[in-house]
């Protein structure tokens, strides 16, 4: 069951290749039992599968069920393409009799991924982030292929890749103002209009 004795026991169990945990916060899943099961035999079987997403028919080749901050994703390829769906979703869910051959490349890039998404071209990003609270960023790898770049008395330069821009502006916005995107700066000129149109 979804709750939490499955985590906990997921989260300890080294041998089960069909998950990627990236926290220990959880959603709740209780009425996407069976879809969440059905996902799972199809990762272990290869199997290929159908359904509707954002009013869209698909047929995907199911790779990982990864678990971000909290919420539950299928990483799948579509038409050779690497996508990720959000479980919750995903409807009218169904395995077909088709099978397929894992792409390892594809393999690769989830297990190494830290983001959410994922793309074949990674936006590299320069952050400020104050003293105050760069422990966070440190602790708890909050930035997708996070690396310190520089250490000062007052800040860190911390580098990081996303695959899409909104993925490092969502995180900017939440430690707002104790971060700066120091490149690409049209980023930061970006949000700079963004927060003076919202205090207008």
């Amino acid at each position: 069951s979804l709750d939490d004795d499955f985590i906990v026991d997921l989260l300890n169990s080294k041998l089960n290749s069909t998950y990627l945990i990236k926290g220990y916060e959880h959603e709740n899943l209780e009425n996407k039992k069976e879809e969440f099961n059905l996902l799972n035999t199809a990762i272990i079987l290869h199997q290929k599968l159908s359904y509707i997403y954002n009013d869209k028919n698909r047929i995907v080749e199911p790779y990982r069920l990864v678990n971000t901050a909290g919420i539950w994703y299928l990483a799948a390829s579509e038409n050779n393409k690497l996508k990720t769906f959000t479980i919750t979703k995903i409807k009218n869910l169904k395995t077909t009799e088709q099978t397929f051959k894992p792409n390892k490349n594809f393999l690769k890039i989830i297990d190494e991924n830290r983001a959410i998404w994922f793309s074949n071209e990674m936006l590299e990003i320069l952050l400020q982030v104050d003293i105050k609270v760069v422990e966070y960023f440190i602790k708890k790898q909050l930035l997708p292929y996070q690396q310190i770049i520089q250490k000062t008395k007052t800040h860190y330069v911390i580098s990081a890749k996303v695959s899409f821009e909104e993925e490092i502006l969502r995180i900017v916005r939440y430690w707002i103002p104790y971060i700066t995107i120091l490149e690409p700066i049209r980023l930061q000129n970006n949000l700079k209009e963004e927060l003076k149109n919202y205090i207008l």
